[in-house]
């Protein structure tokens, strides 16, 4: 019997839609965020900390994905 693994979001819009559609999701995040100790520090105040969390993952969409390495570092670039 094989266990059916759902695999992450590959970009933030996609994330955030998850969010949207469900609340799991941003437990699957938070979860993984217990082991951050910014996270943990925020512990006292978790709607604030929740607030963070999505207005990040809003900022991160509306940025976009990042330039690919060698867009932004030439010397990374094949001397072919």
């Amino acid at each position: 019997m094989s266990a059916r693994v759902q695999a992450w979001p590959q970009t933030e819009e996609e994330s955030r839609k998850l969010i949207q559609e469900s609340d799991q999701h941003l437990k699957d995040i938070e979860k993984v965020l217990q082991n951050d100790k910014r996270y943990l520090v925020l512990e006292c105040v978790p709607e604030e900390r929740r607030k963070l969390i999505m207005s990040y993952i809003e900022d991160l969409d509306r940025r976009g994905p990042p330039p690919p390495p060698t867009a932004s570092e030439p010397t990374r670039r094949s001397t072919k």
